[in-house]
């Protein structure tokens, strides 16, 4: 949601739960010395999981939580392997 502000109730949805789960992985990282880039890992294949549960139908809520959490994230695993991969 980077560069750009939420226009109706679908993108500050996202936009809210896209931070609580980036804030979770922040708070999780510096908190829990169990909470390893694996665990990280783990928790988006668990998302995907879940988003492809929704056969039988999702509502918009649903879908952009799914949505919104997987990017979260995605985007902090990639965060995360960009700090490792530093010499």
């Amino acid at each position: 949601m980077a560069n750009r502000e939420p226009t109706g109730w679908q993108d500050q949805r996202y936009a809210e739960i896209y931070e609580a789960a980036c804030a979770m992985v922040r708070h999780r990282r510096q908190s829990d010395p169990a909470f390893t880039v694996d665990t990280l890992r783990g928790l988006l294949k668990a998302a995907y999981a879940g988003e492809a549960d929704g056969w039988l139908g999702k509502t918009t809520l649903e879908t952009i939580s799914d949505a919104s959490t997987i990017a979260a994230y995605e985007a902090m695993l990639h965060q995360w392997q960009e700090e490792i991969d530093q010499p």
